[in-house]
């Protein structure tokens, strides 16, 4: 089901007006979920090994994460000023809280080869879903829609989005608002408007054993500016990391 249906069934259930329900749907942003299984073409890989160009080196103490195609990316899955083809790469260090991480965009028509890294991590294709995210609290979106109409009981709200079930098969999440762990650490975007979810990665442990701390989901965010992103300045990307168990 449609996360925006859920939380609308879960709101009833908590006595929000249908008026102030309808309001906070309107904050919804798309989200594409990439998972292990489904129908159509792979969009991308996680894990294994690289495909880089000859004059970029893998970054240095990392681990590549996971690559995507640009170019397989469903139209309007995501809100996000991605560029239209190439590949973004995404490498991060292995840690329970990494703070270092690397996200390189390789143009289409660029040479590349396969680079080998030792202790990669298991590879296989990764597969598209659209989704939606909503926020928890009002001041995690940067959209403007004036004020509600009724009285917004934002109590309420974040009860109904807790019965909003994580989808426990994403691997990789391009947009939206991102996924919060029971760490306590919060939103991995403190300044909407100011800064941009890119890609959430959710790393289990039956997926990555120990190698990211042993937690039982390590969850990392690749957070980057709206003006970074536009200049494709990937090189800016930061590290947000969190925890489940």
């Amino acid at each position: 089901m449609d996360d925006r249906q859920t939380f609308r069934e879960a709101a009833s259930r908590q006595g929000l007006p249908v008026a102030a329900v309808d309001w906070w749907v309107q904050l919804a942003r798309p989200r594409l979920e990439l998972i292990r299984e489904a129908e159509g073409p792979a969009v991308g890989r996680f894990g294994g090994s690289p495909t880089l160009p000859e004059d970029i080196a893998w970054p240095s103490g990392m681990t590549h994460l996971a690559s995507i195609d640009l170019s397989a990316i469903p139209a309007g899955s995501h809100d996000l000023n991605l560029p239209q083809d190439g590949h973004l790469i995404f490498f991060s260090q292995e840690d329970i809280t990494p703070e270092e991480c690397a996200v390189l965009h390789v143009p289409s028509g660029v040479l590349t080869e396969e680079r080998e890294g030792e202790d990669v991590l298991d590879s296989f294709p990764l597969y598209s879903r659209t989704g939606w995210a909503l926020p928890e609290e009002r001041s995690q979106s940067a959209l403007e829609l004036g004020e509600p109409d009724v009285d917004l009981d934002e109590e309420a709200v974040r009860a109904a989005m807790r019965e909003v079930p994580a989808r426990e098969d994403v691997v990789v999440a391009i947009g939206g608002y991102g996924d919060e762990a029971s760490s306590g650490v919060g939103s991995p975007v403190e300044n909407p408007g100011e800064e941009v979810l890119l890609v959430q990665t959710f790393l289990p442990r039956d997926l990555v054993g120990d190698r990211f701390g042993g937690s039982d989901v390590c969850i990392l965010s690749f957070l980057i500016t709206p003006d970074d992103l536009a200049g494709r300045s990937f090189d800016k990307t930061w590290l947000f990391s969190d925890f489940l168990g």
